[in-house]
């Protein structure tokens, strides 16, 4: 697998931040390291941006769009 310089650094601060290293994280499914952590960020910033505050400012039907996204990569997610 071939990385830009720009990937493999974020792939070096995520792995140092689980205690991983880089050839491990890439060994192990995508899914569920990288992309589920990626996503878990994603909303967790989108909560942050709708709790914080300042009011957002995008508008609403752009938040309930958000919102609806979160809800639909994670059922679960009490949003």
């Amino acid at each position: 697998m071939a990385l830009t310089e720009e990937q493999y650094h974020l792939l070096d601060w995520y792995a140092q931040e689980q205690g991983k290293t880089v050839s491990s994280l890439l060994r192990e499914s995508p899914e569920q390291t990288l992309i589920a952590a990626l996503e878990r960020r994603r909303r967790q910033s989108a909560l942050r941006r709708l709790t914080g505050q300042h009011p957002p400012t995008a508008d609403w039907e752009e938040i309930e769009r958000e919102l609806q996204e979160i809800r639909r990569l994670d059922p679960s997610a009490v949003v």
